[in-house]
């Protein structure tokens, strides 16, 4: 009798615990799917980055003239622009869609320009 009224015991608090588990599984599915449309309207204001770009220089007027000529002969598949905020004249690759495209390209980049980057959006 003893051994019967232990699996009785044991039986109501196991299925008592697995209800239990069960309410909270359904409460952290609501919270995910408040996480996921709070993400889509955070999505949806977030004004989206054009990618990632490369900057080969950083300094003075005519060594940016001569950087981008060195590049546009040595890379002509890649597209150069010149920046200038004053004092300083940039000259980048841009239109990297991803930092792995970007990465990969900044290898190839710095074996001709040793101070090439990656700057910080």
């Amino acid at each position: 009798m003893k051994y019967i009224s232990k699996n009785i015991v044991f039986s109501v608090l196991a299925l008592s615990f697995f209800g239990v588990s069960t309410l909270t599984a359904q409460n952290d599915n609501a919270t995910i799917e408040q996480l996921i449309e709070k993400k889509r309207t955070y999505n949806q204001t977030k004004v989206k980055s054009k990618g990632f770009v490369i900057q080969l220089y950083n300094g003075n007027e005519s060594k940016a003239y001569e950087v981008q000529q060195k590049f546009d002969v040595l890379f002509p598949q890649y597209t150069s622009k010149m920046k200038v905020d004053l004092p300083d004249w940039k000259v980048q690759i841009i239109n990297f869609k991803t930092r792995l495209a970007a990465d990969r390209a900044l290898n190839l980049f710095r074996q001709e320009f040793i101070g090439a980057n990656i700057p910080k959006s």
